[in-house]
């Protein structure tokens, strides 16, 4: 299988911090994202999120590769099911 590069950017008109806060806290994150119990944006933290589909859950397995406050946060996502792994 190749691996293939996707990048999307998207401006977003509001503070850094602000968008920080909303991808780097657990409780914002449930409101527009999945819900997690933990979220500690540092390199080697891991956590699973859940996805549902028609009644089915599906847990996201994902570690964060890169956090740079207000700047740059990255991490690895898999699926139990699918062997690849990706960079968000």
């Amino acid at each position: 299988m190749l691996a293939e590069t996707i990048t999307v950017e998207k401006k977003i008109k509001a503070p850094a911090e602000i968008i920080w806060k909303a991808l780097t806290s657990a409780k914002q994150m449930k409101n527009w994202y999945f819900a997690m119990e933990k979220f500690i944006a540092e390199p080697g933290f891991s956590f699973t999120m859940y996805g549902e589909r028609e009644g089915k859950y599906y847990p996201i397995h994902c570690t964060i590769v890169e956090a740079i406050k207000n700047k740059l946060l990255s991490y690895t996502w898999s699926y139990e099911e699918y062997p690849a792994e990706t960079i968000v």
